[in-house]
């Protein structure tokens, strides 16, 4: 099996046309659009904005073009709700390890778990410091809060760029991690601040009328504000041009027009991302600034990009909600816009269209965000204190829905207009009900926009970056943070196949043969891949080996070092050379900066509590125990009575007066979030012998028959009694399955 691992000679980007295009749950229906059938969702409310789900096809008129249309598909898709989980955003600093949050869920996400899609993206590119803590915020109270089980997220930054985004995943860490990424860019459309100040160079004549300015030779229109954070300033027409200014002017609209085409093919990107799955997707734009109205940028017009964006988005099933996140903002004059030293003495006229620039300059900044979501039935959100508020709202508005559909005329596709823009309109009969729709899309059937081909480099790529576990291949990925003296901070990864889902061909000799291909990528803290390796491996067993390892599987063990602290995506994919299927599996782990001294530990080992595997890891000897097979420490499936041994290391105890730590553990094991079994904190055993940087740490637990068969999280929690409570208490957790003892029968 030994082979040379060459590096990849492509990186994958984290999303993709093909991103999400494996194991699709069939409940959910795919929103068409073309030439036998036009799909379009709609959501109808009362006046009180409350959801109306009882309605018939009667209810409701289809037109396209002006021109109506016989409903010939009608159906309402709810969702089942779950239940949101509400925690706390982290484990408090407390030192009482009371205070420290369940594990969340470390189970392999499978596609017929999925339920609801939500991207959210953050502009960074139109989002001014004072706006991006607010949506921080809100982000972290949606995770925390909000997200449910089954939610498929991404967090994606437009400044990231295409091969940055943030993949979609239902663990929790992985989203805090893009979160944290989440900062303000000083290379953006708007600024530092959402609104210019004004600034006033006129002289008192000036300021009267009696000299005309060059932005109006009629006097009455000296200043402006723009989007792009230019500073309002009057240069009168007997004066020099001031050509500093007109090329910052120039500059600034050129950045304002390049940062907004650099948006919208974010949000491109991730609406090709989720298009192969089914049902509504919520896609939660966070940004303050898209004007309809910029001039043409690279030969392309900003409302003809709107439009494809929109286009896209219908025909992928995406519904665009805008949060505008400047909230209720003051547009009169404030304090530090630099007004005449005594506004009296100027122009009340002149006054009044500064302060209406203002005005208008937000609202400007505002039309293409309602564009963008009225075009696909979603809610512009805006004018409110309120951004976690405001993102509940967009994500429970995908709660449910209406989906109509129609047959087009024939040409609908066809003939010289392959670009039409063919306007939809849906009307509900029903006095005192409103409904929200998509408006339209262009006449190009969705079987010209390219057919993915079925080969085995497309399907790894689907299967690296999907967010779901393909099951082609059945794969155990166990990837563990560990520090030694020799290599310093590493990760051991440990990756189980199950070699009865591998095809074996049966040679002259009577031996048996197969091969593999296995690809494994890293993913940083900031979404973006690195460490991308791909290896063939060939297998060639005789019958006794052959019969073992379809029982057992076989086992890939490799260890990275590490450059930097942070927080990593592990992720893999092996494909079978003959059968030509495919297995994923993925892990995340989150590696301590060490060289900050605060109390850490590294993850989790757990086996099988033979004879030699207590010793390793406790230095005790526990007489005769049995062990299992699928006990090994990177598959960590054991029977109900079993003896299971575990340890870890822990990193940067400090030592008192007498030269030895002084520390305190716990264990807790949790089944679907749920506790089921907790010890009292007790001294941590330390031999005389130690190295607080690295203290090698073990025990034993009963798995009794108090436990069902089911999946569990074991969580330990280590306390520093001399630590400061900001760096007393460290946390691991590592997942397992308990199955039934054969014998019980």
């Amino acid at each position: 099996m030994n082979s040379r691992v060459i590096r990849a000679i492509a990186v994958l980007g984290a999303l993709g046309a093909a991103a999400l295009s494996a194991q699709t749950p069939q409940e959910a229906p795919i929103i068409r659009m073309n030439v036998d059938l036009v799909q379009v969702d709609a959501v109808v409310t009362d006046r009180g904005g409350r959801r109306v789900t009882d309605l018939k096809p009667e209810d409701f008129e289809i037109r396209q073009d002006g021109k109506v249309r016989k409903i010939t598909h009608f159906s309402y898709v709810a969702e089942t709700s779950r239940g949101a989980e509400v925690r706390p955003a982290r484990a408090p600093s407390a030192v009482g390890s009371g205070s420290v949050r369940p594990p969340d869920s470390r189970k392999p996400m499978q596609a017929s778990d999925g339920r609801r899609t939500i991207a959210l993206v953050v502009d960074d590119l139109g989002l001014a410091f004072d706006n991006i803590t607010y949506v921080r915020e809100a982000l972290q109270a949606f995770v925390n809060q909000q997200m449910q089980s089954g939610d498929l997220v991404a967090i994606v930054r437009t400044s990231a760029g295409a091969g940055a985004l943030q993949q979609f995943t239902s663990d929790k860490r992985i989203l805090q991690a893009a979160i944290r990424q989440v900062k303000f860019s000083f290379r953006n459309r708007v600024g530092i601040n959402s609104f210019a100040t004004i600034r006033d160079d006129r002289s008192g004549a000036e300021m009267m009328g009696g000299v005309p300015t060059a932005n109006d030779p009629e006097g009455n229109s000296p200043q402006g504000a723009s989007n792009a954070g230019d500073m309002l300033k009057t240069q009168s027409l007997n004066k020099n041009v001031d050509v500093p200014v007109i090329l910052q002017q120039n500059m600034n609209n050129f950045e304002r027009d390049y940062f907004t085409v650099g948006t919208l093919g974010a949000l491109q990107y991730v609406i090709q991302g989720v298009r192969q799955l089914p049902g509504r997707k919520a896609v939660v734009l966070f940004s303050e600034s898209m004007s309809l109205f910029q001039k043409e940028t690279m030969g392309i017009g900003m409302l003809e990009r709107l439009r494809s964006i929109t286009d896209m988005a219908n025909r992928s099933g995406v519904v665009l909600y805008s949060v505008d996140p400047r909230g209720v903002p003051v547009l009169s004059f404030r304090a530090e816009d630099e007004i005449h030293d005594d506004p009296r003495r100027d122009n009340p006229a002149n006054l009044l269209q500064t302060r209406d620039t203002r005005w208008q300059g937000y609202y400007d900044s505002q039309v293409g965000l309602g564009y963008l979501a009225g075009q696909t039935g979603g809610l512009f959100l805006w004018g409110v204190n309120d951004i976690p508020g405001l993102l509940k709202k967009a994500v429970d508005d995908n709660s449910g829905y209406y989906l109509i559909g129609y047959r087009p005329d024939e040409g609908t596709f066809t003939g010289p207009d392959q670009r039409k823009y063919r306007e939809v309109k849906v009307r509900v009969l029903r006095d005192g009900l409103h409904v929200r729709s998509r408006n339209g899309f262009l006449s190009q059937p969705d079987a010209e926009r390219g057919v993915q081909s079925d080969s085995e480099a497309e399907r790894v790529s689907a299967a690296l970056a999907s967010p779901f576990q393909a099951s082609g291949i059945r794969l155990r990925l166990t990837s563990m943070f560990d520090v030694t003296a020799a290599t310093g901070p590493a990760v051991l990864s440990m990756l189980h196949v199950d070699a009865r889902d591998l095809t074996f061909q049966e040679e002259a000799d009577g031996r048996r043969s197969a091969s593999i291909h296995v690809v494994t990528t890293t993913f940083g803290e900031d979404g973006k891949t690195s460490d991308t390796l791909t290896g063939s491996y060939a297998l060639r067993v005789d019958a006794e080996a052959y019969n073992r390892i379809r029982e057992d599987g076989f086992i890939f063990k490799a260890t990275q070092l590490l450059k930097k602290p942070g927080a990593f995506q592990f992720r893999v994919v092996v494909s079978d050379g003959h059968s030509q299927n495919v297995g994923s599996a993925s892990q995340f782990i989150d590696v301590p900066d060490l060289k900050k001294n605060r109390l850490a530990m590294s993850d989790i080992l757990m086996m099988s509590a033979t004879p030699d595997a207590v010793k390793s890891l406790t230095g005790k000897d526990e007489g005769s125990l049995t062990g299992y097979a699928e006990g090994h420490p990177a598959i960590r499936r054991f029977r109900t009575g079993q003896k299971v041994s575990y340890g870890y290391k822990i990193l940067n105890a400090l030592k008192g007066s007498d030269s030895h730590p002084q520390l305190e553990s716990m264990l807790r094991i949790y089944r679907s979030g749920q506790e089921v079994f907790s010890t009292a904190p007790k001294p941590v055993s330390i031999g005389a012998a130690v190295d607080p940087r690295r203290l090698l740490v073990g025990g034993t637990l009963q798995l009794g028959t108090q436990f069902a068969p089911g999946d569990y999280t074991l969580q330990v929690i280590v306390r520093d009694r001399l630590a400061k409570a900001e760096s007393a208490v460290a946390v691991q957790a590592v997942d397992f399955e308990l199955v039934g003892d054969p014998t019980a029968n």
